[in-house]
């Protein structure tokens, strides 16, 4: 819920949510069934996420855009990729994702990465180079260099400092 209200759900809405599967949680009766709830929990959450960030969209290119983006973020991701898949000009599909994201596209796509990762960081024990191929790094030294660009410190000093 924390992270949901800091990528911009409604208070209400978060903790609504957190109390509903909070409910549900008290009424398992072993830890299978809560390890089980939990991923139906963060794919609830990361949907709602996902839809609150388009609905701040107006144009049907740069929601289909920001669907194959959150789909494809372990990949290479390319503005003439997104290009080919709305049928539009890379120059006009450029302008009109800066207008509606306010981001060029390779800032937006830096940005949703490292963001996914600094979660990863935070919340799982997996190393860094597994961290950089989920997010869509190939090159373990060049995902550490873009997160210490963003965070200020590398991914291990930042999972340390527990920020």
């Amino acid at each position: 819920a924390r992270y949901c209200i800091e990528g911009g759900m409604e208070l209400s809405n978060a903790y609504s949510l957190s109390d509903f599967y909070i409910q549900k949680a008290d009424r398992c009766k072993t830890p299978e069934e809560v390890a089980a709830l939990h991923p139906a929990m963060c794919m609830d959450y990361a949907k709602r996420m996902r839809n609150l960030r388009k609905s701040k969209i107006s144009s049907l290119h740069i929601a289909v855009c920001l669907d194959y983006i959150y789909d494809h973020l372990h990949t290479h991701i390319t503005a003439e990729q997104l290009a080919k898949l709305t049928g539009l000009n890379i120059s006009y599909l450029s302008r009109l994702f800066k207008k509606e994201t306010g981001q060029s596209f390779v800032s937006y796509l830096t940005d949703y990465r490292m963001d996914r990762a600094e979660e990863m960081v935070l919340n799982t024990d997996e190393k860094s180079y597994k961290i950089a191929e989920k997010v869509g790094y190939q090159d373990a030294n060049y995902f550490s260099y873009v997160f210490k660009k963003k965070f200020g410190v590398s991914p291990s000093k930042y999972r340390a400092s527990g920020k």
